[in-house]
Parts: structure tokens; C-alpha cells; sequence
């Protein structure tokens, strides 16, 4: 079952019929959905900076004793890392401007004073102690699984030509990323053009050079009309970004002390995330079963 939002901070009295609900309804896993919505009512939504509280006491109180009834009430938890966290600058990030995703999406990946700010909300968010278990979720035997993040992948955007509409800022330091990693390939301009001979831009574009050399194709569709060395460049280099911000983001949270199975996210059915999910325990396909039509469930077998 999914808890979305404020479901996930209901009242002791809710939290207590909720628990002996979904148990009697068979229901043996809760995986606590969207809880890091400033509406949800777990995180402080007046921080202006980093000395204020990052979350609401009376949240926290509520989302605790949440889990522990539904523990105590034989339901395991599925805890997530993040889902809709949205960093300000109190969080110490550049350009939180509108053009970033929604949450904590993408720039994690790659951008360096992100990439802090998430695993400094892992540490804060993960690394508690519930209060009425008076055990710390690391060495909870009721929590059955972690969730790194969720819809969230730096490969999948690139494919659909999303990271162009990311702010300048952003841009600017994946093309310096990607330049560093073109010279780790190729000493010279002659080596890259040998290597990127072929198709209908071949080699280097006109003013293309080593240390100056363009984050092209820029999404799926137009793979076909680029070398395909470069392309698999690219891809290798995305990968490499993606694939070092799980198994970081992984160690970060097994060094907090979860032995846990990880979830690191959701693969889209792409077989180049995938790629990257399969490293770890538990992979997300976020495929639905018995969707509520009109209201009612089918209440078929899976």
C-alpha cells in the first residue's frame, strides 16, 4: 500500500484505525509516499535558513507513531530517501530556480553543492531514531527496505532532451563535466576525429575543439544523425554520472547502518537505467496492478 503525503502524519487516533485497517485487509507492506511535501506536514515550510528546524516536532511525532502502530500491527515499512524534497538556498544549492525539476530531481546527478545537500538530507532524514520504538530506523527490523529516490534519472532526461531546458548554470557545469571526460579519451583534436568518423556530422563541428566540444545529440531522436562513436561517448559519460551518484548515494546510507535490501529507483522500462538499477537489491518497475476503476478495486489475483 502507498501512503501518500499526509497520510503518511495522520493522528494518533487515524494512525491507530489505519494500522488495524490495512492489516485486516491483508496488507503486510507500507511504503510511505511523498512524505518530504512541504504540504505533507513533516517538513519545516517556514525554513528560511540553514539555522532554522528542517522539520515540524509535531510532524515527526505523528509519522513516528504512524510506524510504529503498523510495525506493531504486523506491516512492514518501505522507507523512501526522498521523493518531493525541494531544496532552497537555505540548503546551501545554486539556482533553485523554477526550471529545476520538481524535488530534488536530476541535479543530485552531477552538480556538487546538490549532491550535498541530498546526502545531507539523507543523513538528517534517515539517520533518526523513532521515538516510540526507541529504535533508529537503521537498525529497525520492521523497515524492510530503502528507497534511494524515486523518478529520478539524469539518462532518462537526456533522452527525451530535458537537460536543455535545465537552468544555464547547470548546463554549464555538465559541459565542463563532459569536456573533462572527452580528454580523459582523447589527447588531441586528430584523435577525436578519427574515432568520431562517419554519418552525417562526422568528427568535429565547426569550432569544436578539445576542451570546447559540444553536449551533442542532446536527446534520443536524433542519435541517427551523429557519429555513432560519439554518441556511445555520451552515453558512457551520462552512465558514468548516474551510475556513481547510486553507488554513493547507496554507501552513504549503508554507512548510516542499513543492512536493508536498496531500492535505488524506478528503471522507466529504459534499458540504459536499467542498467544502473540492476547494480543493486531490489529493482522498481512501477508497474500497477488493480488500479481503482470508477472508484472500486477488481480485487483479482495478481
Amino acid at each position: 500500500s502507498n501512503l501518500l503525503n499526509a497520510a503518511g502524519y495522520p493522528s494518533h487516533e487515524m494512525a491507530d484505525a489505519l494500522a488495524t485497517q490495512l492489516a485486516a485487509n491483508g496488507f503486510n507492506l507500507v511504503r510511505l509516499h511523498h512524505f518530504d511535501s512541504e504540504r505533507a506536514g513533516g517538513v519545516n515550510p517556514e525554513r528560511k535558513s540553514a539555522a532554522d528546524p528542517l522539520f515540524l516536532d509535531d510532524g515527526l511525532d505523528r509519522f513516528d507513531y504512524l510506524v510504529s502502530r503498523l510495525e506493531a500491527a504486523g506491516i512492514y515499512i518501505l522507507l523512501e530517501t526522498a521523493t518531493s524534497r525541494t531544496f532552497t538556498a537555505a540548503d546551501g544549492v545554486n539556482d533553485p530556480g523554477p526550471l529545476v525539476p520538481s524535488g530534488h530531481k536530476v541535479l543530485p546527478t552531477f552538480a556538487p553543492t546538490w549532491r550535498k545537500a541530498y546526502f545531507d538530507w539523507a543523513t538528517a532524514w534517515l539517520g533518526r531514531t523513532n521515538r516510540y520504538t526507541g529504535k533508529a530506523y537503521a537498525k529497525d527490523p520492521g523497515v524492510a527496505m530503502v528507497e534511494l529516490t524515486n523518478e529520478n534519472s539524469l539518462m532518462l532526461l537526456w533522452l527525451t532532451g530535458g537537460l536543455e531546458r535545465l537552468p544555464e548554470v547547470h548546463r554549464a557545469e555538465l559541459d565542463r563535466q563532459w569536456n573533462e571526460f572527452v580528454r580523459t579519451r582523447y589527447p588531441t583534436d586528430a584523435a577525436i576525429v578519427q574515432a568520431w568518423a562517419g554519418s552525417v556530422n562526422p568528427q568535429l563541428r565547426p569550432g569544436e575543439t578539445l576542451g570546447h566540444v559540444e553536449r551533442t545529440p542532446s536527446g534520443q531522436g536524433t542519435f541517427g544523425q551523429w557519429p555513432t562513436a560519439r554518441v556511445a561517448d555520451l552515453y558512457d559519460f551520462y552512465l558514468g554520472l548516474e551510475t556513481r551518484f547510486f553507488d554513493e548515494l547507496a554507501a552513504h546510507v549503508r554507512g548510516l547502518g542499513f543492512t536493508q535490501p536498496l531500492v535505488p529507483g524506478i528503471t522507466y522500462d529504459t534499458p540504459a537505467f536499467a542498467q544502473v538499477m540492476s547494480r543493486f537489491d531490489v529493482v522498481d518497475t512501477h508497474l500497477e496492478w488493480d488500479v481503482p476503476a470508477g472508484g472500486s478495486l477488481r480485487n483479482d489475483s495478481i
